[in-house]
């Protein structure tokens, strides 16, 4: 009797805001070695003489890696320099793309703030968006979204901002509301 094999797992790339969700991504890796996910995650700060020398390192020694890029949506992420670039590197390589909206997310009314460059995705049908409650429910969830955000047209991908030049104040743009479609939840019909 032959079997049927799974489909390869795509591997990962997580960005985020070390200062404030690191808690979130050591859960996101755990659950990510349950659903047997590979993680080229950064293991420590990258060094470097400049931000263009670790944005380098960081593409080619990590996200190069990866098929997937995630990135945890807490409170300064949409204010961080380095993970607007990295979503740009992301999107300029092709990366599946998934935005977690982190419990710690300051709410508004309708939505939650994201990166704009990610949040331009999200509108465009590109990037996979969900509720980090979503993604801890199962290990065969979280796979369902990484091979879901993998599986998307190329042809929806948005990548025509600029990049941030700092973090936060004045260079940072304001953060752009999203509100969570339907389909990107997990469980509901795709």
């Amino acid at each position: 009797m032959t079997s049927i094999a799974e489909p390869p797992l795509p591997s990962v790339f997580v960005s985020y805001h070390h200062a404030s969700d690191q808690p979130f991504y050591h859960q996101l890796h755990s659950l990510l070695t349950a659903a047997r996910i590979p993680d080229f995650s950064l293991p420590a700060p990258v060094d470097g003489s400049s931000p263009h020398v670790i944005m380098r390192r960081i593409q080619e020694y990590y996200m190069s890696n990866a098929a997937c890029t995630i990135v945890l949506c807490g409170p300064a992420t949409h204010q961080r320099m380095y993970i607007d670039w990295e979503i740009k590197a992301a999107l300029e390589s092709s990366h599946g793309l998934v935005g977690i909206d982190l419990p710690n997310n300051p709410g508004v009314r309708y939505g939650r703030a994201v990166p704009d460059r990610l949040a331009d995705n999200i509108d465009s049908g590109y990037a996979v968006w969900v509720s980090w409650g979503a993604i801890l429910t199962s290990p065969a969830v979280l796979r369902d979204i990484v091979h879901r955000a993998v599986a998307r047209p190329r042809h929806l991908m948005q990548n025509r901002l600029p990049q941030l030049t700092g973090n936060g104040g004045v260079d940072c743009a304001e953060a752009r509301r999203v509100s969570v479609p339907a389909a990107d939840i997990a469980g509901a019909p795709a």
